[in-house]
C-alpha cells in the first residue's frame, strides 16, 4: 500500500496520508487483497509506504549510455525501491489511491504502465482501468490531469512569490538574530 502526501499540494487534505491509507485498506480488505506484513526501516511498516514528496518534480537531466539505453534519476525515493521490488517480483502488486498519487509526471507514468504490462498488479482504490484500449486512454488522461495540476500549483507558487518578493517580503525564515514573526512581519531592509 502506496500513499503520498504532496508537498506541492500540502493543504489537500482528500489525499492526507491518513485518508489514503485508510481508503487503501479498505480497498485491499473488500477484494480480498493480501497487504505484505513487511516492515524496512525508512520504507515501510507493516506493507504501508508513506511518503511526503512531490510527484511532479523530476531531475531534467538524463544520460545516453553506450548500450543506447537512457538512464534518468527517480526524485522520491521511497517511489523507486518499491518500483524495483516490483520489477524484481519480490512483491506481487501495489494499491494507490488514485492515479496522481502514483505519479503526476510522464515518466514516472512510463514506469507504471511498463510494470502493469510485465504482470505486477497494480490498483487504484478510486479508479479502475479497463484492460482494452479504452482503459488505457483512461489511464493517459488521468496522468495528463495529474501533471497539469501539478504545473498549475508550481505556477501560483511562483506567482505568490514573485507577488511576495514585489512587496518586500521576506520569503524565508528570519536570519540568526532576527526575529522572526512571520511573512508580512518580514521586510526586506
Amino acid at each position: 500500500v502506496y500513499a503520498r502526501r504532496s508537498t506541492d499540494d500540502a493543504d489537500n487534505q482528500k489525499n492526507s496520508l491518513a485518508y489514503q491509507q485508510m481508503r487503501n485498506s479498505e480497498f485491499a480488505k473488500r477484494d480480498s487483497l493480501p497487504v505484505a506484513d513487511m516492515t524496512v526501516l525508512g520504507f515501510c511498516e507493516v506493507g504501508i509506504i508513506n511518503e511526503s514528496h512531490s510527484g511532479f518534480k523530476e531531475s531534467e537531466d538524463f544520460e545516453i549510455k553506450s548500450d543506447e539505453s537512457i538512464l534518468y534519476r527517480i526524485e522520491r525515493p521511497k517511489f523507486l525501491h518499491l518500483i524495483k521490488l516490483l520489477k524484481n517480483k519480490e512483491i506481487k502488486g501495489a494499491i494507490f489511491l488514485c492515479w496522481d498519487r502514483a505519479s503526476r509526471n510522464k515518466q514516472d507514468d512510463v514506469l507504471i504502465k511498463k510494470l502493469i504490462n510485465l504482470g505486477c498488479d497494480i490498483r487504484f482504490s478510486e479508479a479502475t482501468y479497463d484492460k482494452t484500449s479504452s482503459g488505457d486512454l483512461h489511464m493517459d488522461i488521468d496522468g495528463m490531469f495529474a501533471s497539469h495540476y501539478s504545473r498549475v500549483i508550481s505556477e501560483k507558487v511562483k506567482n505568490a512569490y514573485a507577488k511576495l518578493r514585489s512587496e518586500g517580503r521576506c520569503l524565508y525564515f528570519a536570519p540568526i538574530g532576527y526575529l522572526d514573526q512571520g511573512s508580512d512581519n518580514k521586510p526586506f531592509d
